[in-house]
C-alpha cells in the first residue's frame, strides 16, 4: 500500500486538475459567447456539415480542414515575416 503522503499528493494534483480544467471550460464559454466566436463556431460547423454530406464524407472533411490548417499557417509565416521586415526597417 502506498504511504499516506503520496496518497495526499496525487489527491492534491486531482484537485488542482480539476480547478484549471474548470477554469479553462469557463475561459471557453466566455469566448464561445462573444457574438463574433460564436458566428465563427456556427460557420465552421456548417461548413462541415456541408463537406460531410455534399464532397464526400469524411475524406473529404479531413482534406478541406489539411488545407485549411496549411493556409492559415502560411498566412502567419507571412504575417509574421512582415512584421520582422517592418520592424527591421524602422530599426
Amino acid at each position: 500500500m502506498p504511504p499516506p503522503a503520496s496518497i495526499a499528493a496525487a489527491q492534491l494534483r486531482v484537485a488542482q486538475a480539476r480547478g484549471e480544467l474548470r477554469s479553462g471550460l469557463r475561459a471557453l464559454g466566455a469566448t464561445l459567447s462573444q457574438p463574433c466566436s460564436l458566428l465563427a463556431a456556427a460557420a465552421a460547423g456548417a461548413v462541415v456539415g456541408f463537406s460531410l454530406v455534399r464532397v464526400g464524407g469524411s475524406g473529404a472533411l479531413a482534406r478541406g480542414l489539411v488545407a485549411g490548417v496549411l493556409r492559415q499557417g502560411m498566412h502567419a509565416v507571412f504575417a509574421t515575416a512582415r512584421y520582422r521586415l517592418a520592424r527591421r526597417a524602422s530599426m
